[in-house]
């Protein structure tokens, strides 16, 4: 963690290799709470993906361009008058590699089909009325602290989108769009929507619903945005609540305990023939 992070409030312009460092709990890193509490405190650092590579990119270049046109640089063709079978194996094509990643040491590199795949995502997310709406007079990458009443821990959250006083809205990458619901429950989204709500109120923000926008991340980038619905929030609310009351009782015990032991062990019903 790092050895500065900011009083609680709501902070602008925080690079998000900073905000990464601040000493709080965000809503990520609970999900390896419901296994749990071992699993949370042993939690390595999330792993980089192109899943996640993609995310950024298409957050930075709708949220922050200017951003995106410093951050990163795409990758041209530097196979171009190498007459090989396969030209990436040569020492050629390694050198000009080479010689390009020192140019742009500064930039995240991006290939010419990570690149298109942002277009893509990006049009889709312009050509659609609500996220145009969302972004109408909003502030993006909002990056907020506070305290959690119930448990005392400290809490960080990053907002792509906020209109203080209306909404929060998240931008996702998906498969597909159409069975968003399904990812919801998959990957506890209306948790991450009940923690970053009530962090927003609790900095004065203020949000009265959260909207998630996903986009599909491979052609025709189905797109669609809508709120959460307040029954999915209430659900996620005791999830996070829950989670956090838990670590907070591990850290003042400094008692970590993995799974519990079970009286017996059960066949599972499918393996009895139980319908």
């Amino acid at each position: 963690m790092s050895s500065f992070t900011p009083k609680d409030g709501v902070h602008r312009g925080v690079p998000f290799w900073q905000y990464r460092g601040w000493d709080a709990i965000n809503n990520s890193s609970l999900g390896a709470a419901k296994q749990s509490m071992l699993h949370y405190r042993m939690q390595e650092p999330l792993k980089d993906t192109p899943s996640l590579k993609l995310g950024r990119l298409v957050h930075e270049m709708a949220l922050e361009p200017e951003n995106a046109l410093r951050n990163y640089v795409v990758l041209p063709d530097l196979t171009e008058g190498i007459k090989a079978k396969r030209p990436k194996a040569t020492n050629e094509y390694k050198n000009r590699l080479a010689e390009f990643q020192e140019l742009h040491e500064d930039k995240e590199i991006v290939t010419q089909e990570e690149y298109d795949q942002m277009v893509g995502c990006l049009r889709s997310l312009r050509s659609n009325a609500r996220f145009r709406e969302y972004m109408n007079g909003a502030d993006y990458e909002l990056s907020i602290l506070w305290v959690d009443e119930t448990s005392g821990l400290r809490c960080k959250a990053r907002l792509d989108i906020c209109k203080p006083g209306e909404l929060i809205g998240d931008i996702k990458t998906t498969q597909d769009a159409s069975a968003f619901e399904k990812s919801i429950a998959n990957f506890d989204y209306h948790r991450q929507a009940a923690f970053y709500m009530d962090g927003a109120v609790a900095v004065g923000l203020d949000p009265k619903e959260f909207c998630f926008v996903p986009v599909e991340k491979t052609p025709p980038f189905g797109c669609r945005a809508a709120p959460m619905a307040g029954e999915a929030i209430l659900v996620g609310r005791e999830m996070y609540q829950s989670a956090l009351q838990r670590i907070a009782e591990a850290e003042a015990a400094d008692v970590w305990p993995s799974y519990q032991d079970p009286s017996v062990w059960h066949l599972p019903k499918w393996a009895m023939g139980v319908a």
